[in-house]
């Protein structure tokens, strides 16, 4: 919940910077999502592979008719994961997950192509930030132990491009197609072993090795908004002025 709180924070900061401007494009998707990625965790190699489901809120903000700043956010659920270590391939079993979910926040540089009024493509390249949480109950020789169980938080860093198509729908509403490409390159994990509600023992540290690559195609709609000087006042307008 305190992840959640902090990226919320920071995509209304980014974002109260986004509506100041004279146009803002502030848009609500789905997003598929792919990651996968390899690194050490004390001294032992892995790497996952997951898909997952989840909703975006965006906003891109042009400061003029071309450069601009965005800010997306997601919030997104793990439906499948893969990990490949020393003993093989196998696939983990979400239904022994009480929660499992991933928050990432992207803040950069937004750059625009006008093919008409109503027809655009955008593309930017920002900061990349992600966060994940997830329970295990831990599986005893085949039987499933419901007082045992391990936490897993990790927070991992890198870049980020989004690029798309926006189509206008209205002067208010537009559609939205287009997809996230990441590279991250550094992460913190921090793991926890319970017995009740005892901590039986605790990881915190730096993945060694660590790379993860992403892509996350969504669609959205949206709504366009100005900031206009009206009779001495600025204010904020739906649709085109």
């Amino acid at each position: 919940m305190k992840k959640l709180l902090i990226f919320l924070i920071l995509f209304s900061l980014s974002a109260s910077l986004a509506f100041s401007s004279p146009e803002t494009w502030l848009s609500f998707g789905y997003e598929f999502g792919f990651l996968a990625d390899q690194y050490k965790f004390n001294g032992a190699a892995s790497e996952t592979m997951i898909i997952s489901d989840g909703l975006n809120i965006s906003a891109h903000s042009f400061l003029t008719d071309r450069i601009g700043i965005f800010t997306h956010g997601n919030f997104s659920f793990p439906r499948d994961i893969w990990t490949i270590t020393g003993t093989g391939l196998r696939q983990l079993d979400l239904d022994n997950s009480p929660y499992n979910y991933t928050i990432g926040l992207i803040m950069g540089i937004a750059f625009r192509i006008d093919f008409s009024d109503d027809f655009k493509s955008y593309f930017g390249l920002g900061i990349n930030f992600v966060s994940s949480s997830a329970m295990y109950n831990i599986p005893s020789s085949g039987i499933l132990v419901s007082n045992s169980y391990h936490t897993i938080d990790t927070f991992s860093i890198g870049f980020a491009g989004d690029m798309g198509i926006k189509l206008d729908m209205s002067d208010r509403f537009f559609l939205r197609v287009g997809t996230i490409i990441s590279v991250d390159f550094s992460r913190h994990r921090d793991r926890q072993n319970f017995s009740g509600r005892s901590m039986v023992s605790e990881a915190s540290d730096w993945d060694m090795e660590f790379v993860m690559l992403g892509l996350r195609p969504y669609i959205g709609v949206g709504l366009n908004l100005y900031y206009v000087r009206e009779n001495g006042r600025f204010r904020m307008l739906t649709g085109k002025p």
